[in-house]
């Protein structure tokens, strides 16, 4: 099937790279251009030098190898919006000496320009098939780098996610985060986990928090209910409670309880008392008569004298 469009790389473009490799000294391609064909469409030759009909010209926009063949580098041009009015047909890629590289067909497209009232940013491509790309230096000016709408959409890493890059972008590898070592992490709500590759999520914390305040609320609980249930009162006249004990026999205290020491006392005192009391004879029981025939009275030491 014969090919419709393609790009081929110039004899300059072979030699430059042949040399390029014999003298280990890469060959820096710097812009790329493109013609609208002198208006009509164009057959690329290895011995063209220049495009047929040159409309516009710039520093490289991006370039990359392709990600599918190492060997395919892909360089493209981004046409702002305040250069058009003309068709493109052609493109070419130039070296820093100014020489066509490699010149493409492309299919017919229109740039318009901003200042008739309809303006676009065109981006055309340009891949390459290169025996070596190492013998090749990309050269692009910063100041002037567009990107395509994929390219600027930023990619989703994830944990899953390795080092690399397509015609999206670039995706990256993260490491994953542990104790030791900052990186992607995975999120845990669960309060009974020991795992320590997963990061707590607010909700896990809240939860413990809840619970450590319940537990907290129990304990004080308990904590009265246990002070109150061996916390005694003073015992009184009026109520039953703790007192001190007290040995005196002379005190007038209400707020503290006797001793048996104290009840002894007492008691010995009482004992005394009762046998003083049953030995005593009142003076009307006592008589001094010497010839009386009472016999509920006693004499006294006087008539037993007489």
């Amino acid at each position: 099937m014969t090919k419709n469009y393609y790009a081929v790389i110039t004899e300059y473009g072979q030699n430059a790279i042949a040399q390029a490799t014999a003298n280990k000294q890469p060959l820096q391609i710097t812009h790329m251009a493109v013609g609208d064909g002198n208006g009509k469409a164009i057959t690329p030759t290895d011995t063209a030098t220049k495009l047929t009909h040159e409309v516009y010209r710039n520093t490289i926009s991006a370039i990359q190898q392709d990600p599918k063949n190492p060997k395919q580098i892909i360089f493209e041009l981004t046409i702002p919006e305040s250069s058009g009015g003309y068709y493109v047909r052609e493109m070419g890629i130039f070296d820093n000496k100014n020489k066509l590289v490699a010149i493409a067909n492309c299919p017919e497209s229109y740039k318009p320009q901003l200042d008739n009232g309809s303006g676009k940013i065109q981006i055309l491509r340009m891949i390459l098939l290169f025996s070596s790309s190492d013998n090749v230096t990309l050269t692009v000016d910063d100041s002037v780098i567009f990107i395509t709408r994929q390219q600027f959409t930023p990619k989703t890493i994830n944990d899953n996610s390795q080092n690399g890059y397509d015609e999206t972008g670039h995706s990256h590898f993260i490491e994953k985060a542990t104790t030791s070592l900052k990186g992607i992490t995975k999120l845990n709500s669960s309060t009974d986990s020991n795992s320590e590759s997963e990061a707590a999520t607010p909700k896990a914390v809240k939860t413990a928090f809840d619970a450590a305040k319940t537990a907290k609320t129990a304990a004080d609980n308990a904590q009265q209910t246990a002070n109150g249930k061996w916390t005694a009162t003073d015992a009184t006249t009026s109520q039953k409670g703790i007192t001190k004990l007290n040995s005196s026999t002379n005190s007038n205290s209400e707020s503290e309880a006797a001793t048996p020491k104290a009840i002894k006392i007492i008691k010995d005192l009482i004992d005394a008392l009762t046998r003083n009391l049953n030995n005593y004879i009142p003076n009307s029981k006592k008589s001094n008569a010497i010839n009386s025939n009472s016999a509920d009275t006693v004499a006294t030491s006087v008539a037993v004298k007489t």
